[in-house]
């Protein structure tokens, strides 16, 4: 279980948990990712009329953000808000589409996601993972698997 954190101070840190975060290698070949979040409370957003690029900046929802690549090459991205959202890929020529192996549900001392990533996403592969957390005060606090600028490389079994 890989912990999900705040690597800078916010003064809207409301020191709940951390997220955790685990990730499998599929007997398919494709990677899962699972996340969990303990004491979170989950806000929706509403519509958003924004476009994507600017929602997955600074979402008004509580949401998961997975990059994949190299930090300033090029990326692959997948964006989800939890509530009422679908998880999204970013394509490389501005369009997306909706990811179909999802499941998110409430618990009773938070929530759980998980994401299985498309079968075009091959190994090796840098990954970062954020989780975006508001609790109606509408300020964006991520929290990540990595520091800022950096990767979780996965390498295939050899």
């Amino acid at each position: 279980s890989l912990p999900i954190c705040a690597w800078n101070f916010s003064v809207y840190d409301n020191l709940e948990p951390d997220p955790e975060c685990r990730i499998s290698l599929l007997e398919d070949g494709r990677l899962r990712i699972e996340i969990g979040a303990d004491g979170d409370l989950l806000v929706d957003a509403g519509p958003d009329e924004r476009i994507m690029t600017e929602r997955m900046d600074n979402p008004m929802a509580d949401a998961i953000r997975i990059r994949l690549g190299e930090p300033g090459g090029p990326e692959r991205e997948i964006y989800w808000e939890l509530l009422g959202g679908q998880a999204t890929e970013l394509l490389q020529d501005g369009d997306h589409r909706t990811l179909e192996d999802v499941a998110f549900m409430e618990t009773e001392t938070g929530w759980r996601a998980r994401v299985t990533l498309p079968p075009s996403v091959t190994l090796p592969t840098a990954l970062r993972v954020g989780v975006s957390d508001n609790d109606l005060t509408y300020h964006t606090q991520w929290r990540t698997l990595t520091p800022p600028g950096r990767v979780l490389r996965i390498f295939a079994k050899q």
